[in-house]
Protein backbone atom coordinates (compact mmCIF):
# COMPACT_ATOMS: atom_id res chain seq x y z
CA UNK A 1 0.00 0.00 0.00
CA UNK A 2 0.93 3.47 -0.59
CA UNK A 3 2.43 5.26 2.60
CA UNK A 4 -0.40 8.52 2.25
CA UNK A 5 -3.25 5.89 2.10
CA UNK A 6 -1.75 4.41 5.47
CA UNK A 7 -1.27 7.69 7.06
CA UNK A 8 -4.68 8.25 6.26
CA UNK A 9 -5.99 5.23 7.29
CA UNK A 10 -3.81 6.08 10.72
CA UNK A 11 -5.66 9.50 10.83
CA UNK A 12 -9.01 7.91 10.44
CA UNK A 13 -8.44 5.41 13.26
CA UNK A 14 -7.28 7.88 15.64
CA UNK A 15 -10.12 10.27 14.98
CA UNK A 16 -12.48 7.35 15.57
CA UNK A 17 -10.96 6.33 18.89
CA UNK A 18 -10.58 10.35 19.93
CA UNK A 19 -14.66 10.08 19.16
CA UNK A 20 -15.53 7.14 21.07
CA UNK A 21 -13.27 8.28 24.18
CA UNK A 22 -15.21 11.76 23.93
CA UNK A 23 -18.35 9.91 23.48
CA UNK A 24 -17.87 7.79 26.29
CA UNK A 25 -16.51 10.39 28.78
CA UNK A 26 -19.72 12.53 27.72
CA UNK A 27 -21.69 9.26 28.68
CA UNK A 28 -20.31 8.82 31.90
CA UNK A 29 -20.71 12.79 32.88
CA UNK A 30 -24.28 12.35 31.78
CA UNK A 31 -24.67 9.27 34.19
CA UNK A 32 -22.73 11.21 36.88
CA UNK A 33 -25.06 13.85 36.16
CA UNK A 34 -28.44 12.12 36.52
CA UNK A 35 -27.28 9.88 39.15
CA UNK A 36 -26.79 13.15 41.06
CA UNK A 37 -30.17 14.70 40.24
CA UNK A 38 -31.66 11.33 41.36
CA UNK A 39 -30.00 11.54 44.77
CA UNK A 40 -30.94 15.63 45.16
CA UNK A 41 -34.50 14.66 44.97
CA UNK A 42 -34.20 11.62 47.08
CA UNK A 43 -32.51 14.43 50.10
CA UNK A 44 -34.85 16.78 49.14
CA UNK A 45 -37.66 14.56 49.45
CA UNK A 46 -36.30 13.26 52.79
CA UNK A 47 -35.70 16.25 54.09
CA UNK A 48 -39.31 17.80 53.25
CA UNK A 49 -40.56 14.88 55.10
CA UNK A 50 -39.07 15.54 58.51
CA UNK A 51 -39.61 18.94 58.17
CA UNK A 52 -43.69 17.93 58.10
CA UNK A 53 -43.46 15.50 60.81
CA UNK A 54 -41.42 18.39 62.99
CA UNK A 55 -44.35 20.69 62.12
CA UNK A 56 -46.91 18.19 63.21
CA UNK A 57 -45.58 17.47 66.38
CA UNK A 58 -45.47 21.24 66.73
CA UNK A 59 -48.55 22.17 66.17
CA UNK A 60 -49.53 19.17 67.98
CA UNK A 61 -47.58 19.95 70.97
CA UNK A 62 -49.47 23.67 70.62
CA UNK A 63 -52.76 21.82 70.99
CA UNK A 64 -51.90 19.70 74.18
CA UNK A 65 -50.80 22.78 75.98
CA UNK A 66 -53.88 24.78 75.26
CA UNK A 67 -55.67 21.58 76.42
CA UNK A 68 -53.55 21.56 80.15
CA UNK A 69 -51.16 19.08 79.47
CA UNK A 70 -47.48 19.43 81.00
CA UNK A 71 -44.49 20.27 79.59
CA UNK A 72 -43.07 16.95 80.23
CA UNK A 73 -45.81 14.32 78.88
CA UNK A 74 -46.19 16.17 75.76
CA UNK A 75 -42.32 15.94 75.35
CA UNK A 76 -42.65 12.05 76.65
CA UNK A 77 -45.39 11.80 74.12
CA UNK A 78 -43.73 13.88 70.56
CA UNK A 79 -40.86 12.55 71.42
CA UNK A 80 -39.18 16.46 71.62
CA UNK A 81 -37.00 17.92 74.14
CA UNK A 82 -38.71 19.75 77.37
CA UNK A 83 -37.00 22.76 76.52
CA UNK A 84 -38.80 23.24 72.71
CA UNK A 85 -42.42 22.43 74.54
CA UNK A 86 -41.53 25.42 77.37
CA UNK A 87 -40.21 27.59 74.09
CA UNK A 88 -43.55 26.83 72.36
CA UNK A 89 -45.61 28.13 75.50
CA UNK A 90 -43.71 31.04 76.18
CA UNK A 91 -44.22 31.66 72.07
CA UNK A 92 -48.10 31.17 72.42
Amino acid sequence: MNEDVIKQMQLEQERDFEYIYRKRMEDSENKGLEKGIQEGLEKGIQEGLEKGIYETKINTAKKLLSKGMSTKEISEILNLKEEEIINIQKEM
